[in-house]
């Protein structure tokens, strides 16, 4: 408890006194009419030509010290639902530090009232310029600006737990799973920059399916997303929202949505979004999702939970009394994506090291995403993100035993298992699958290995709720053809070929010889007979998930 102790006075020590040699201002906040100190507030130094130059969050305290070059400013204060204020010109002095006592006011801001018009409401091609927008996202702006500073500052050590949910079309819970569970004083959630989102869009595709990316809180306070963003009002009971929608130029995935503010507290509560523009089949059933804030006890602002809400379509076909078919695609379930963060401090944990790495499929030639990278004989665990990266935060030194598990490294009989210790604060651990020809070797054999124009088919086949289809019984048909001198030509014979495989208890068959580079044609035979599914096996190794509707 003392060497504990010990270590928190130090670290508070560092953050109220300014390094050796430089000029800064210690600002306290207190409220104007109680006197009581103010934790969690944010205060900026704001140069005389209007730019903030630094700033940060008050301590328990109510303290905040902030270094700058010398020069003259003022410094604002500002308060999640409070109006703000703003101190006299003060000098900052080279090598001087400056104590200022700013008192703040206690008057509640005033949200904007939403009045209700005929017909949608509009949506501000002019920024956040209408008075009434101004106001809210000012509100808004605080916890984001609080959520960024608190991780900057590392205020909050956060338990992160990774959860996967399938629900029923209607909203009902099929099932649901823990799926990672790491410790961070960063981003909750892997978030691509602004600049790549808006090169890129929200969407990407992993060689497998769709990938969408969340919004965190640096992109919705970006120029990026502000100045290709149109605004508005809307509300609900006991809150009102900042409506945003993309301008109609452009081509890549977009978001829109609210962000909520709740009408008692004055602060973001939530942001609710929908992707559109989102490729097919989610430009006819968009994929949605939503970032819920509050506030980290003690210091800060947090992200408390994430979800992504994406549809999973497939072919339903009816069969009539005269063998006649029809299908068209439905929406069979939901997959949720997401988590929740929750300060260490409540959990009464504490850590000591960390164990980090990538995932790299080498068959692909891909980071691979959504690995779970396990400490064995503790329940430290964490998925690697769209970068094949993982975290892990151990509360011990020594032997640490990892495990790596992935549907894909199932299907392929990979059980990787490394051994190792964990003697400093940061140990770095990558893994990579064989290459394809090492792979192709131990599964098939040196004869397919070594054969250029045969390869191998890695089939898994998933029910509606993303499960495993044990026992299924799997064709695949291609046609192959071989040039025969007939006279003074050469002609093409052709000839059909197939071959069988059944799932095993990971929904996976491994398919061994067929031909690379020709079509191939797929069915279940459990399923009854309709548009079969079409593979261009243009790789030696290819790996296909199939999605089996229900009878």
């Amino acid at each position: 408890m003392r060497l504990r102790r010990g270590v928190w006075v130090l670290v508070a020590w560092m953050v109220l006194v300014a390094p050796a040699g430089a000029q800064a201002v210690r600002v306290t906040l207190v409220d104007g009419k109680s006197g009581e100190l103010i934790p969690s507030g944010l205060v900026g130094l704001i140069a005389v030509d209007g730019q903030r130059v630094t700033r940060g969050l008050t301590n328990l305290r109510g303290v905040i010290v902030l270094t700058a070059p010398p020069g003259r400013y003022t410094v604002r204060g500002d308060r999640i639902g409070y109006i703000g204020a703003v101190s006299g010109v003060i000098t900052l002095r080279r090598g001087d530090t400056t104590t200022l006592r700013l008192r703040m006011p206690s008057e509640l801001v005033v949200l904007p009232e939403v009045v209700v018009r005929e017909g949608p409401m509009g949506c501000a091609t002019d920024g956040l310029a209408r008075p009434e927008l101004e106001v809210l996202w000012r509100e808004a702006r605080k916890a984001l600006e609080s959520t960024v500073l608190t991780r900057e500052q590392g205020a909050s050590e956060l338990l992160v737990v990774g959860v996967e949910r399938t629900r029923t079309p209607d909203g009902r819970l099929m099932r649901e799973r823990e799926v990672s569970r790491r410790v961070t004083r960063g981003r909750p959630y892997h978030a691509l920059s602004p600049a790549v989102l808006a090169e890129r869009g929200f969407t990407t595709y992993d060689g497998v399916g769709v990938v969408f990316f969340a919004p965190d809180v640096d992109l919705l306070l970006s120029d990026s997303f502000i100045g290709t963003h149109c605004f508005g009002l809307v509300e609900r009971k006991g809150r009102v929202g900042l409506s945003f929608s993309p301008v109609p130029a452009g081509e890549q995935t977009d978001i829109r949505g609210v962000m909520w503010v709740d009408r008692a507290t004055r602060a973001l509560a939530e942001v609710t979004f929908e992707y559109v523009r989102a490729p097919s089949p989610y430009d006819r059933t968009p994929a949605s999702g939503f970032v819920r804030f509050g506030p980290s006890p003690g210091q800060g602002w947090i992200v408390t939970e994430w979800i992504i809400s994406t549809p999973q379509v497939g072919l339903v076909e009816d069969r009539f009394a005269d063998s006649r078919t029809s299908g068209e695609q439905r929406v069979l379930s939901i997959l949720q994506r997401g988590g929740t963060a929750e300060p260490l401090s409540a959990k009464g944990l504490s850590a000591v090291g960390v164990v980090e790495g990538t995932v790299f499929d080498s068959l692909t030639m891909r980071p691979l995403v959504g690995v779970l990278v396990g400490l064995a004989g503790s329940d430290a665990n964490d998925r690697t993100d769209s970068a094949g990266h993982y975290h892990l935060t151990l509360g011990v030194l020594g032997p640490v035993s990892l495990r790596f598990s992935h549907p894909r490294l199932t299907l392929l009989g990979l059980l990787p298992v490394i051994d190792t210790a964990l003697v400093g604060p940061t140990l770095a651990l990558d893994y990579a699958t064989p290459s394809a020809s090492v792979w192709l070797t131990r599964q098939c054999g040196e004869a397919i290995a070594e054969d250029a124009k045969r390869g191998v088919l890695v089939l898994r086949v998933l029910d509606t709720a993303g499960g495993p289809v044990v026992g299924a019984t799997v064709s695949v048909t291609w046609t192959r053809f071989k040039p025969i001198r007939a006279g003074a030509r050469v002609v093409l014979n052709s000839r059909g070929t197939s071959m069988d495989g059944e799932t095993n208890g990971d929904g996976g068959v491994i398919l061994c010889g067929v031909s690379v580079g020709a079509t191939l044609t797929v069915r279940i035979a459990d399923v009854p007979a309709g548009d079969p599914i079409i593979v261009e096996a243009s790789n030696p190794v290819h790996i296909v998930d199939l999605l089996r509707p229900s009878n």
